[in-house]
């Protein structure tokens, strides 16, 4: 899997014992629909991209879900996005909290290729 030329591509580990919906990638100003992981089964990973050419200033990319109660939970998974940027980012979740929100860890200077 190759980036293409002013992409993000996220990739997403769900490490918990159940199935993942929903996920969305966004960012201050993003003119497209968001780019959507519909769902994760328990244990692997899926992965989206997200163009960054429209990009007007520096912003952060955030990913998004709304749990079963209805709450939208936003998390900043890179802080200094950038015009035209390539980049790869894992996001390893690792449970569900009380509130519907997850655990997560995140790799910004992920390789999909080690």
């Amino acid at each position: 899997m190759f980036l293409k030329v002013g992409e993000i591509r996220v990739f997403v580990d769900n490490n918990t014992k159940s199935v993942v919906k929903d996920l969305y990638f966004t960012y201050a100003g993003y003119k497209w629909k968001d780019p959507r992981i519909k769902k994760i089964v328990a244990g692997f990973g899926n992965s989206t991209g997200i163009n960054t050419s429209g990009i007007e200033e520096k912003t952060a990319l955030v990913m998004y879900h709304v749990d079963e109660s209805g709450n939208k939970h936003e998390y900043k998974i890179y802080e200094r996005l950038f015009a035209g940027e390539n980049r790869e980012i894992l996001v390893k979740i690792n449970n569900f909290n009380e509130d519907g929100s997850f655990d997560i860890s995140i790799d910004t200077e992920y390789d999909h290729t080690r």
